[in-house]
């Protein structure tokens, strides 16, 4: 999963804040509602200290858009871009569609899986892949066991991906075995939207600390494609 981390962390831009003189909790702000579009907040500050809460959107050297904390301060009405939901518009440059994740906690991490489970039953077609990391989540899981076996009797093709801590009895969907642990520590989930473009997703996220994750979803189509490209280069077995 590194590879697709890093695929997608190569199209995140950058808000360079200068001489920065606001609260921590303005800054918080600031970088949360970027974050929901893909930018990551960095600080500095010029030779003269001049001008004061200015920041410039870019790409390494190429300057995309600039804009000033107050009118930051201002749109700062921060919602989480999923199904049609989405943060007031910041810059141009940044459409909402791939938001990055950070410190998730595992509860944020299940609403966000089950948004987009609910596209693939919307659906009621198509190849969604869940890795949960270790497949006893899903048998502690009343709740999570019955939405993937519902899920796979609606039609939508299932596969679930864990570290193979315990037998799942009967299970309706594919399972495949991560013997080696090499998927422990990622959250992941990649939806086709059954030939819908707009119901495409996909969520990849690694375990930086316990219970909390840190990477991207995205509802964009054509990165959904790329990720599924890669996922089929790296690990076949999944898809």
């Amino acid at each position: 999963m590194r590879e697709l981390l890093d695929h997608l962390r190569a199209d995140q831009l950058t808000f360079t804040l200068f001489n920065y003189t606001g609260s921590a909790a303005l800054r918080e702000r600031i970088g949360t509602l970027l974050a929901v579009q893909n930018a990551v907040v960095v600080e500095d500050t010029t030779a003269s200290g001049e001008p004061t809460d200015f920041g410039v959107l870019h790409d390494g050297g190429r300057v995309l858009e600039m804009a000033t904390v107050g009118e930051l301060r201002d749109r700062c009405d921060v919602r989480t871009a999923i199904d049609g939901t989405r943060p007031p518009q910041v810059f141009e440059e940044l459409d909402g569609e791939t938001t990055t994740a950070r410190s998730k906690s595992r509860r944020e991490m299940v609403r966000i899986s089950r948004e987009f489970e609910q596209r693939a039953w919307r659906e009621r077609e198509g190849r969604l892949v869940s890795g949960f990391q270790e497949l006893s989540r899903l048998s502690v899981s009343p709740r999570t066991r019955h939405v993937y076996d519902r899920l796979a009797g609606t039609g939508v093709d299932v596969t679930v991906v864990g570290y193979p801590d315990v037998d799942l009895p009967d299970p309706p969907f594919s399972v495949v075995e991560d013997a080696a642990g090499d998927l422990r520590d990622y959250w992941f989930l990649f939806y086709d939207g059954g030939g819908a473009d707009d119901r495409k997703a996909t969520l990849v996220a690694e375990e930086t600390e316990p219970g909390s994750f840190t990477g991207f979803w995205t509802v964009d189509p054509e990165t959904v494609d790329d990720l599924f490209d890669l996922v089929r280069e790296a690990y076949p077995d999944l898809v």
